[in-house]
């Protein structure tokens, strides 16, 4: 189920009742969608680009992390992504066919300060756990060297966030403990706390009630210039020794002991929690073939490699009795009688 919740061209239907950065156009597919989901034309998508806003945001939607994210800058009517003038096509070769055009976030000034060029988020962390949701863990991500990202996995700047909203004193860079931002040379102990922190907690949780399928989810929110929260991204896979290390505490807190005991439980328990569908067993018949079919290419392959290195040696040998043929005396004394002939 991840593909289908982390594509982010399906937020807006999936969390329609949450604060979202307003997305101009979507490519899902290679169709072209604008506004409440209408199909639109090429031209029209451009028009739609070119028309609307001076300032984008453009990521693919189905990867996370912050791959692939950069700028659109609109200037004189036309399209510049970094330094390059671009038209629809290019953005086509670059992105693919999924992809997303944003209005750039106005972030709380909490969050811009200490790097303004990127979109500074909050990663929160969400469990259902025993007929509840919780938020286990909070730490913010800054950009860094004026990059639009803001992805610790970028070199990104990672700064824990206390249960009362406060950022810790210190923060995490390049798996390297720092006291000021790279950048911008800013104290981190300056850097303040998370206006409104209660009602980002609950939004995270609300969100999650959304995911049915998973327990665990990684969310990227962003803090708006009004300081209420603003979706960015659900994540389902991250490392999970960042937050350790930027808020000097184990993943799952007093839970830990309780869920390393319900993880150890038989595998036959965990496979009764998985959807199991004839697609899914589909697949999984495919797979198999596949990987027949594999050992047969690699058997293949293998035989393939012994004929060409046996060829190999043998036009060794060819080549070296050739050149002892040529090197003799009667491979000389007939060279005259070779010119005649041609």
């Amino acid at each position: 189920m991840i593909d289908a919740y982390a594509d982010k061209n399906t937020y807006d239907i999936i969390f329609n009742n949450f604060r979202q950065a307003k997305t101009v156009l979507k490519r899902v597919r290679s169709h072209y969608i604008k506004d409440i989901n209408e199909l639109i034309n090429r031209e029209e998508a451009s028009n739609t680009i070119l028309t609307d806003n001076s300032e984008y945001i453009i990521k693919p939607s189905d990867t996370n992390n912050g791959i692939g994210i950069n700028k659109l800058r609109i200037e004189k009517n036309s399209m510049m992504l970094g330094n390059n003038k671009v038209i629809l096509e290019d953005l086509e070769n670059k992105y693919g066919h999924n992809f997303l055009i944003q209005e750039v976030i106005k972030q709380h000034s909490v969050m811009s300060k200490p790097h303004p060029s990127s979109v500074n988020t909050l990663r929160m962390v969400t469990l259902r756990w025993e007929q509840e949701i919780i938020n286990i863990y909070t730490f913010a991500r800054f950009g860094v060297n004026n990059d639009v990202k803001d992805n610790a996995g970028s070199g990104g700047l990672s700064v824990g966030v206390q249960k009362s909203g406060k950022f810790m004193d210190y923060g995490i860079q390049d798996n390297q403990k720092v006291l000021t931002h790279p950048t911008t040379n800013m104290k981190i102990s300056d850097f303040g706390m998370i206006p409104n922190y209660d009602t980002f907690l609950t939004f995270a949780k609300d969100l999650h009630k959304e995911i049915i399928h998973h327990d665990y989810i990684s969310w990227d929110i962003a803090v708006g210039e009004d300081g209420q929260p603003i979706l960015v991204e659900a994540n389902f896979f991250g490392s999970c020794f960042l937050n350790q290390i930027a808020l000097a505490s184990p993943t799952f807190h007093d839970l830990t002991t309780e869920i390393l005991q319900d993880a150890s439980k038989s595998k036959t328990l965990l496979k009764k929690k998985n959807i199991k569908t004839r697609a899914t067993n589909k697949l999984n018949r495919s797979i198999q073939s596949l990987k027949k079919e594999n050992r047969s290419y690699s058997k293949s392959h293998k035989s393939l490699n012994y004929k060409i290195k046996a060829l190999n040696q043998s036009q060794s040998t060819l080549k070296k009795e050739i050149q002892r043929i040529k090197s003799s005396r009667s491979w000389r004394y007939t060279r005259v009688l070779r010119r005649k002939k041609k």
